[in-house]
């Protein structure tokens, strides 16, 4: 179906001659807007006098009303291109666009950009002009703005896969995805029901293109929002298949969906009849809500066994972990199995937006899963802490009474407290990560070191660089995090010390990629424990340095 743009109105001047204005030209009723406040800071610092908001307020109202002209001439070759060029050039001027104005430019560059027979110049130059206008997570949301999934699907499903007669290489579906992937936080959850029954049909488990076309759609179109519905559903589909594309574009799925669902409130169901739905494409269906699930009850979060994924997903990305470091074990030759499943894959996938590389995904999961959601393991005095310690009451009695009855009857053998787990730092998903360092320690030494050594000091130094994003994210004043859900100073200190030895193997190797990446994650862990990290690297370098003995 193809959308209307004749309905859509940007130029409306308004009465700019009624504001008021101070003596900076900047309009006096939002002066306290942070946004304003930037800019007004930006007056500040720079050496010469800047033109006021007023003036500056005009030339965008002219610049849309240009834009409005040319859509409505269809003259999207040269007029549209050019005056989108000058768009361009006003917001590098760090002039904040009202809030109505973002809003009714990003649905202009969203409805050209999918309206059928457009040239690919000027779909692409949309895309990018409304990835601009709407990336911003706190300038515009979905409660401000809500935008048609179906558009998109259409021309992606009809581009991909053509006859060879009608195969034209072209961007198209590239830029359809893109456009997808920056536009999905504005499709309404509700949507989510017909987005299923559209995409899972498709899924033939015989041929790996509809298998990894169909993942391809759901990835991209489902809302980040509200995964209760299809989150089982895609790790029970993930478990059955091999395929190490499939494997790479979930892991960065469930990076971007760990990171979102740190606030509790982003799940929170009752949203779901508060955004307004007023974007519903031919043939869509919504659901009936039923009153009593919308009852004013407390909310709190998709929080299960780790972070917001079940004991038995965990293991499952812990084994998908390891396997991703392509270690060299006794059966070395499981390890082909995906890359050669994915030689079967026809070109066309390789026209759709590649995934973030897997390493840095992997590290987003663990880090942004991590929280005090277990029984804290007593502090080890050890250099590195190989494994969780074991809880008191396995070799002597512990006393959780203050009762000499309950003293003297306590069990001397195994008693009940052998079964209570613990965590290092009461953690689960930073014991995992120890535990899974401390079994592959031996293959950061120089001596052993092989083609896995770059994954492996990346995944340190990201998983590092995450923990630190998140730790003064979460100092900050509008952190949506609840406080038992963000991260300690035990948690921090048992990361570094369960990282120090590692990095300490790695750093004379002789790899100048390996050698970066763990340069990166010792100034990070200096940073964050300096007492753990300095000493050490001083008596190792400075002996180093005056025997000339080592490669660094």
């Amino acid at each position: 179906m193809t959308p209307d743009i004749s309905t859509l109105s940007l130029y409306d001047p308004g009465p700019l001659s009624d504001v008021q204005t101070n003596g900076n030209g900047i309009h006096s009723e939002e002066t306290d807007d942070r946004y304003m406040q930037k800019l007004k800071n930006y007056a500040k610092s720079v050496p010469y006098s800047i033109e006021p908001h007023s003036k500056m307020m005009k030339m965008l109202h002219f610049i849309m009303l240009r834009i409005a002209q040319c859509i409505d001439a269809k003259d999207y070759e040269v007029g549209f291109l050019q005056w989108d060029s000058m768009l361009t050039y006003w917001s590098m001027l760090k002039y904040p666009i009202p809030k109505d104005k973002r809003i009714a430019l990003a649905k202009i560059y969203f409805h050209v950009s999918v309206t059928p027979g457009m040239p690919a110049q000027v779909i692409a130059t949309c895309a990018d002009g409304f990835k601009l206008l709407a990336q911003s997570t706190k300038k515009i949301t979905v409660s401000d703005m809500r935008l048609p999934w179906r558009p998109i699907y259409d021309i992606l499903k009809e581009d991909l896969f053509l006859d060879r007669r009608q195969f034209e290489y072209t961007q198209l579906s590239w830029c359809m995805g893109y456009i997808a992937e920056n536009s999905r936080r504005f499709f309404h959850p509700a949507a989510i029901n017909d987005m299923l029954s559209t995409f899972l049909p498709l899924l033939n488990g015989t041929q790996l293109d509809t298998i990894l076309s169909s993942q391809y759609y759901l990835l991209s179109f489902l809302p980040l929002s509200h995964p209760q519905s299809y989150l089982p559903m895609l790790f029970r589909m993930w478990e059955s298949i091999n395929s190490y594309m499939y494997d790479e574009r979930m892991l960065h799925f469930l990076a971007k969906l760990a990171e979102t669902h740190v606030s509790p409130e982003v799940s929170d169901p009752r949203k779901i009849a508060e955004i307004p739905d007023d974007e519903v494409s031919h043939g869509e269906t919504r659901p009936q809500w039923s009153k009593d699930e919308a009852r004013d009850d407390f909310w709190p979060g998709l929080y299960k066994d780790v972070g917001i994924f079940t004991e038995h997903e965990w293991s499952l990305l812990m084994c998908k972990c390891l396997a991703s470091m392509e270690i060299p074990l006794a059966d070395a030759g499981s390890l082909t199995t995906g890359p050669s499943a994915d030689n079967q894959a026809g070109f066309e996938i390789g026209r759709l937006p590649k995934p973030s590389w897997r390493i840095p995904s992997l590290a987003r999961i663990i880090v942004y899963s991590m929280a005090p959601d277990g029984i804290p393991a007593p502090p080890s005095t050890a250099p590195t802490p190989f494994f969780t310690p074991l809880p008191s009451g396995m070799n002597t009695p512990s006393i959780h009474t203050s009762t000499l009855k309950d003293y003297l009857s306590a069990p001397l053998g195994k008693g009940v407290q052998a079964n209570r787990k613990t965590y290092i730092a009461g953690s689960r998903a930073l014991d995992s990560l120890v535990r899974f360092i401390a079994s592959i320690q031996d293959f950061f030494h120089v001596s052993n070191s092989g083609s896995w050594t770059t994954d492996l000091s990346a995944f340190i130094k990201y998983i590092v660089y995450d923990f630190n994003r998140r730790w003064h994210e979460e100092r900050q004043p509008d952190c949506e995090t609840p406080m038992n859900r963000r991260l300690t100073r035990a948690m921090k200190r048992e990361l570094v010390k369960s990282l120090r030895t590692v990095c300490l193997l790695a750093m004379f190797s002789q790899d100048s990629t390996t050698v970066s990446n763990i340069q990166s994650c010792l100034k990070s862990m200096s940073v964050m424990e300096p007492d753990l990290i300095l000493y050490p690297i001083l008596e190792r370098a400075v002996p180093s340095l005056e025997a000339l003995v080592e490669t660094q």
